[in-house]
């Protein structure tokens, strides 16, 4: 079932019909009834394993439908290290000096490649395929494109992932500048600074290089930060940039005060952002392992694991935040222990699950 599915059996709960024709209300409250449901309940699906990147200067990682931060590991020398949990206090109490980079929106179009090899023109020995480009060895090209929102003069970070590489090496040129050399595997990051606007962007291969690119970005470095870069030690969860597109913030702001917003306002609902500390002065590879939230639901097709598997319980916990709006704390009493007593048979479900094949293991 979908969110229409759902609201459908909302309205036949409340008797509300004049919901059929406005959506927004029914739809607010099974949002709501959602977010109960991810706290009450743990499910197979609210356990997961992020993996992916921190670059050079990075201080802040930002995650959508993240509810709670169980471990962050990064990947340092071969060996993985476990980063340290601090609260913001403890981490601005003893470095007092830090303040990660401040970076503008990725100004590439179809970095990932997910839409083809639109927005790029490949050159000699390029060519596209499984949402990466691929390059041959033999003849020295680029592939280019032309920036929708023209990058003004200033200093940039561009970083791209090289894989299946054999040979020779890439660089990044923005307008006739030049990021110098990437060679070897792997993520790749070096910076750029232009001193005057261009909307020219291109990755440069040597003759002989042989591999596939993808997950290219070119982010301006608005600040520069503050502190000494290294291996990243420590984090802190629950706070978010002021900007929805700047990944790091100002640390005269603090998590609560007029200059922050909650992790749970306005445009960023459902997102979580993690401060590291010291901000990375290399590219180090992370595991997160987090418990998410359910995504919000918009339009009448959009689905979680709640419309999927479990409409009914979700419009029950939709019932009780509208009975609470209502003021009605006597039904929304009784609703809840009907709601717990409904996720109690999710749980001898999942225990039964868990239950199956132990024996044979023990024998």
């Amino acid at each position: 079932m979908a969110l229409s599915d759902v609201r459908t059996i909302l309205i036949q709960m409340t008797g509300r019909q004049d919901w059929v024709s406005s959506t927004s209300e029914p739809d607010s409250f099974i949002n709501r009834g959602q977010r109960l449901l991810d706290v009450l309940q743990e499910t197979p699906h609210s356990k997961v394993r992020i993996l992916g990147h921190i670059f050079p200067r990075d201080g802040l990682i930002t995650l959508d439908d993240t509810r709670v931060i169980k471990a962050i590991y990064i990947w340092s020398n071969g060996s993985r290290v476990k980063l340290e949990k601090h609260s913001l206090d403890e981490i601005y109490e003893a470095y007092p000096d830090y303040l990660p980079a401040v970076l503008d929106a990725d100004l590439i179009t179809n970095g990932t490649f997910d839409s083809g090899s639109s927005n790029w023109t490949l050159g000699t020995g390029w060519s596209y395929g499984a949402n990466r480009l691929t390059k041959v060895a033999g003849s020295a090209s680029s592939v280019d494109q032309t920036l929708s929102t023209s990058a003004v003069a200033g200093k940039y970070r561009v970083s791209v992932s090289v894989t299946s590489y054999l040979a020779g090496s890439v660089s990044a040129q923005l307008g006739t500048v030049s990021s110098g050399a990437m060679s070897g595997g792997g993520f790749q990051s070096k910076e750029i600074t232009t001193t005057s606007s261009t909307s020219s962007f291109s990755i440069v291969a040597t003759s002989d290089f042989a591999g596939n690119v993808d997950n290219v970005k070119l982010e301006r470095i608005v600040s520069d930060g503050a502190g000494t870069l290294g291996q990243p030690l420590y984090y802190t969860p629950n706070v978010v940039s002021r900007s929805a597109t700047q990944k790091g913030y100002d640390f005269s702001y603090f998590e609560g005060s007029s200059g922050w917003q909650d992790s749970r306002a306005g445009d960023l609902y459902g997102k979580m952002g993690i401060l590291i500390y010291p901000a990375a002065d290399l590219v180090y590879p992370y595991t997160m392992l987090v418990e998410g939230q359910s995504p919000v639901l918009v339009n009448d097709t959009d689905t979680s694991y709640w419309t999927e598997l479990y409409p009914e319980i979700l419009a029950t916990a939709a019932t009780y935040h509208y009975e609470l709006y209502f003021r009605n704390n006597e039904g929304a009493a009784m609703i809840m222990r009907n709601l717990r007593q409904m996720l109690g048979n999710i749980d001898r479900d999942m225990a039964d699950q868990d239950a199956v094949g132990v024996d044979a293991m023990e024998g």
